[in-house]
């Protein structure tokens, strides 16, 4: 794609100005890891990407953003190119040096085993596209600031040292320098003070709670994978035979275990005729959308005692919630699910308080 887009930049004013890059960006689903970074270094020359970051960096004045310092590093480029942007250059950044130095290490960047995943960013290597939960998430996540400041780059301390000092060493003493940022750094992760440093701790350090989390999530979902029905929504789609995650077979069962309870009233239903029945079915549809094939059954099967207990079940449900209504409604627009579940839980119904999942 890069070379694409060099291609059409014929004048090279997107590729001095370093927006070439800024399009790049916008445009791929890559993850911005060192593979890429070589990508980058293999066609872009190094001053438009520097000229791009020095924009990034020097954007606003009052604000630097470290998600981009971030990526700076994990695309693998230099850190004696970061201090020069940020520190050294009289048109980058014009950090402090003991601020750049505090920042390095709030990313953990002298750490070799880290936790590095973060779940406001996503994951482009996920062969599996997120789901609107994951999504949900990742936008929360940053909003609530769990993003996890750990960078996936890795330098000893020695290397920061040797690094700095070639850019640095007529600017400041770095090795002071770093002793002080390495006293802070320790001094602020045993405090955890800060409420973002306890957000860090948290989520992104100590096991790592979101990495575990979302391993959970991902372990979770491959076990899916040997079921027809995963969730609720998919029983739509259920046929005779088909395999059903244990988690929806529970809500399935206690559900019908439910409905069979529901008897109030059915005796003096009994005794109305054929058009009796038929106007009472259509005057309790008032919260869910039955389909043609379902109505269709309810009349045929209209003067069969036995088998319209089932329909009469549902009609007399309390629907207090659109999850019961959605679940009713699931369950209705499937009849071989419908008839299956019914006739295998038609033993179990003790007659006593309503399970939990009908209330």
């Amino acid at each position: 794609m890069i070379q694409r887009l060099m291609k059409m930049d014929s004048s090279k004013k997107l590729l001095e100005s370093g927006r070439i890059l800024e399009l790049f960006f916008q445009l791929t689903l890559e993850n911005r890891d060192t593979k890429m970074g070589e990508v980058l270094r293999e066609f872009v020359p190094e001053d438009a990407i520097f000229a791009y970051y020095k924009a990034e960096f020097t954007a606003d004045k009052d604000w630097l953003s470290k998600e981009k310092v971030r990526e700076f590093l994990e695309l693998g480029f230099g850190l004696e190119e970061l201090a020069r942007l940020l520190v050294t250059d009289q048109d980058g950044r014009r950090m402090q040096p003991q601020d750049f130095f505090d920042m390095l290490l709030e990313m953990q960047l002298h750490v070799e085993k880290k936790e590095t995943y973060d779940v406001t960013r996503g994951d482009m290597t996920n062969s599996t596209p997120d789901d609107i939960q994951m999504l949900m998430t990742r936008a929360f996540g940053k909003m609530l600031g769990f993003g996890n400041r750990n960078v996936d780059a890795y330098y000893p301390l020695e290397e920061i040292v040797q690094r700095c000092k070639t850019v640095m060493s007529h600017f400041c003493d770095v090795d002071e320098m770093l002793r002080g940022a390495l006293d802070r750094n320790r001094e602020r992760r045993e405090t955890l003070d800060s409420p973002v440093d306890s957000l860090q701790h948290f989520f992104h350090e100590e096991g790592g709670g979101f990495s575990q989390m979302v391993e959970l999530y991902q372990q979770k979902q491959d076990e899916l994978e040997q079921y027809d029905i995963k969730n609720m929504e998919e029983i739509v789609y259920y046929e005779n035979g088909d395999a059903i995650a244990p988690e929806v077979e529970q809500v399935l069962r206690e559900t019908f275990e439910a409905l069979h309870s529901f008897t109030d009233g059915f005796e003096d239903f009994k005794k109305l005729n054929k058009y009796g029945r038929e106007g009472f079915f259509i005057h309790r549809n008032r919260h869910i959308l039955i389909q043609e094939e379902t109505w269709e059954r309810i009349f045929e099967r209209i003067m069969d005692d036995d088998y319209i207990q089932r329909f009469y079940a549902f009609s007399i449900v309390n629907m207090t919630s659109q999850q019961i209504c959605d679940r009713m409604e699931a369950i209705l627009s499937n009849l071989e699910l419908l008839d299956d579940y019914w006739d295998s839980t038609s033993g179990t119904d003790d007659c006593g308080e309503t399970p939990a999942v009908m209330e």
